[in-house]
């Protein structure tokens, strides 16, 4: 849990902002939401699974050493 917490405080400062805040993160942690964010969790759109050509590039770039950030997170 520990390196979980330090990649997440990465993510935060190369974001400048508190991703933990964001509720399917909350979630994802096994954090209690609220019943607001329960219903903002609600209110999002389905997340779409990648296509075969998705999974493809991502699992290239994540095998590769020298990787930046991922071209669509940016």
């Amino acid at each position: 849990m520990r390196t979980l917490i330090k990649r997440i405080e990465a993510l935060e400062a190369r974001k400048g902002e508190n991703i933990a805040s964001d509720p399917a993160i909350r979630q994802w942690l096994g954090i209690e939401l609220t019943e607001a964010e329960r219903a903002e969790l609600a209110a999002r759109p389905p997340v779409k699974p990648m296509t075969e050509q998705e999974a493809r590039e991502f699992d290239a770039w994540w095998h590769n050493d020298n990787r930046g950030p991922y071209p669509c997170a940016a």
